[in-house]
């Protein structure tokens, strides 16, 4: 559990280290425990990254997520929880439910949306026994460079650099909300299906950058922060769905 949201989960859950190119090889069962729930993290994250490789990430991305469910699904008993993106949805100019069409516009969203349908089939005689989490944008404190969050450090570091498309709008949790949230749903055994986790709040990327700034840095940083829109300009949910499964999340998600 070492990347953004996997290291909050430390303190509340036993992390599994696994080689998802390379599953069959590994003693993974014996680490099952019982009817404890499973969380999938791990994956090639970032565009940049899966498309620098795409055949290495698929096998990690797809076929590890299904490989590792097949596992899982065999000799555990308790609740898989895949965690996918907001970014296998459609561009859309509306709030995003979980009945939003689908149509990833990149290869990392390609990749996690093959992932689900991957875990989708395993487990599709029980599916009470699948959650897949729709995560959406992610901000705070050590996020990796290629996010949002390592364009801030450069942003104060680097008085050359820019940041473009600065209206386009999204809906932030930081890691350890993401993470907290997460926690609680594998902590609710009778919840199953594919759900949002999102704030609902809508946010323009000049607002979010910004808000992770001191006031005295944004006179200096504000010209660097130019407008325009990328082709996918909305990216904000709806978490009703999984408010109504899991009440008690409305006072993890105040606390952003």
């Amino acid at each position: 559990m070492t990347g953004v949201i996997g290291r909050h989960l430390h303190e509340l859950a036993m992390p599994l280290k696994v080689d998802l190119e390379n599953i069959e090889q590994l003693d993974i069962v014996s680490k099952f425990r019982g009817s404890e729930c499973m969380i999938h993290l791990a994956g090639i994250v970032g565009e940049q990254k899966v498309t620098s490789n795409k055949e290495y990430s698929h096998a990690v991305n797809v076929n590890g997520a299904e490989a590792l469910a097949q596992k899982y699904y065999k000799y555990g008993t308790g609740i898989f929880i895949y965690v996918s993106s907001s970014h296998v949805y459609k561009p859309s100019v509306r709030h995003l439910t979980e009945e939003s069409e689908v149509g990833p516009t990149s290869n990392y969203a390609i990749q996690k949306l093959q992932a689900e349908f991957k875990v989708n089939a395993v487990f599709k005689d029980n599916p009470e026994r699948l959650v897949i989490v729709r995560l959406f944008s992610i901000l705070g404190d050590g996020m990796p460079d290629f996010s949002l969050g390592g364009a801030i450090r450069r942003l104060v570091d680097d008085k050359q650099f820019v940041i473009h498309n600065c209206d386009d709008i999204r809906d932030f949790l930081s890691p350890k909300v993401a993470a907290r949230c997460i926690f609680k749903i594998a902590q609710t055994k009778d919840v199953h299906g594919i759900f949002n986790l999102c704030s609902g709040n809508a946010q323009t990327i000049k607002e979010a950058v910004l808000s992770k700034l001191s006031p005295s840095l944004h006179d200096e940083v504000k010209p660097r922060l130019l407008s325009g829109n990328s082709v996918n300009p909305f990216i904000v949910g709806s978490n009703s769905k999984l408010l109504d499964q899991v009440p008690s999340l409305r006072d993890t998600l105040i606390d952003l």
